[in-house]
């Protein structure tokens, strides 16, 4: 398919039996070179996060030049980790916009880290949980300091997502926020990430502080 899509346009879309308008995962398509994947942007489910991070390399405009292996035949693909990224979750701010996120208590929060974007790369962690049993005020900020290792083959290709979720024992845990980041993007040191829902708008407002998480990236 890589061969194909040196010389030829591939368009990839949701199939016709996706009546409840839901996404397929678009990572497999970015993989071999396809130069346009089409979502259901109606869904605001994980692969339009993923979407939204990809092309926030290059402002949002809806277009990025693909890797130079996979435009270029005598340029080899990567055939291994090319670097090791490791992320800490440090702790997260702004959590009072989510103290109704569970009926009983506050939300019981941990964070999901995926790699995501392409084939070679795909990989996810998981936080603990965090909950002082408080809703709002300084208590109610979780935090974890907790560092996770991640091998990238196609940082060029790769997608760093976060999302924040409500534990729930009884049933499908409570999506809170997400934020999503291409891997060529990182650098070195803290990052404040503000986090988005479902629909990609920012967590916060004029009476309550935006939400974000405290993070640390170090490449070797």
């Amino acid at each position: 398919m890589t061969v194909f899509t040196e010389r030829h346009l591939l368009r990839c879309y949701p199939g016709g039996l996706r009546v409840m308008s839901d996404n397929y995962d678009p990572s497999p398509a970015w993989s071999v070179g396809a130069q346009m994947a089409a979502l259901n942007f109606q869904a605001n489910d994980k692969p339009t996060w993923l979407n939204r991070g990809k092309f926030a390399a290059n402002g949002g405009c809806g277009f990025i030049r693909k890797p130079r292996y996979l435009i270029d035949p005598s340029v080899p693909a990567p055939a291994g980790p090319s670097r090791a990224l490791y992320v800490t979750i440090v702790a997260g701010s702004g959590w009072d916009n989510f103290k109704d996120a569970d009926l009983f208590d506050a939300p019981d929060t941990y964070i999901r880290v995926t790699v995501a974007g392409n084939m070679n790369d795909s990989a996810s962690h998981t936080t603990s949980t965090f909950n002082d049993h408080v809703r709002t005020g300084p208590r109610a900020q979780p935090y974890f300091n907790e560092t996770f290792e991640f091998q990238i083959v196609e940082p060029e290709l790769a997608l760093l997502m976060f999302t924040a979720y409500d534990m729930d024992t009884t049933s499908q845990h409570d999506f809170l926020a997400q934020h999503c980041i291409p891997v060529s993007l990182l650098r070195d040191g803290v990052r404040i990430l503000p986090l988005y829902d479902e629909e990609g708008k920012y967590v916060g407002g004029e009476k309550q502080p935006s939400a974000c998480l405290v993070v640390m990236m170090k490449y070797k």
